[in-house]
């Protein structure tokens, strides 16, 4: 244990940063925010809960390397599941994440209709999608899962899609949350 608080210390000293993220979480590619995948079945509004419930939100996506992390991270975390809830959300007229964020990051159809329609449960912007060709879907769900890469669906693509569940389907789910500490 002393071992470990000199090596924290050293670390601190040289200027180096990183993150400690809590217990049962793993760190994403960007240090800012650690990751929880819970493999438990439940529906969309369930799963945001457990996430607010765990310190964070639904993941919000916000780039194609976030993206491929939480993929490939999904099937090595939740053996069983390649359908997981993250949080994109669609309001009346705007796509939104459950953390407030901004929806910018965007990998859905190449015509989408009413890409404003959808946000994220943790309020980010949509600023990245990646959706289904077919889908975001209007007239289907609210909610946004996920289908991993390697999964027996549309080829192994990993793509994001509203039309099959409805918000009331029982899924895994992925929480993002802060670390406990961004150490510097």
């Amino acid at each position: 244990m002393a071992l470990l608080f000199r090596l924290f210390f050293l670390l601190l000293q040289l200027g180096l940063s990183f993150a400690i993220c809590p217990i049962g979480t793993i760190q994403g590619v960007d240090p800012e925010n650690c990751y929880k995948f819970h493999g438990t079945l439940t529906d969309f509004d369930s799963a945001h809960i457990q996430c607010i419930l765990d310190g964070g939100n639904l993941a919000s996506i916000s780039s194609t390397f976030i993206n491929d992390f939480i993929s490939k991270t999904v099937l090595t975390s939740l053996f069983h599941s390649t359908m997981t809830w993250i949080g994109g959300k669609r309001n009346e007229t705007d796509w939104t994440w459950t953390d407030g964020k901004p929806f910018s990051y965007k990998n859905w159809a190449k015509d989408p209709a009413c890409t404003t329609c959808w946000g994220w449960t943790d309020g980010t912007e949509v600023t990245y999608t990646n959706w289904l060709s077919y889908d975001p879907n209007i007239t289907g769900s609210s909610c946004v899962d996920m289908l991993s890469s390697g999964s027996p669906y549309y080829g192994g693509k990993n793509v994001w899609e509203n039309g099959y569940w409805s918000c009331t389907s029982q899924l895994a789910s992925i929480c993002k949350q802060a670390p406990i500490c961004n150490c510097r």
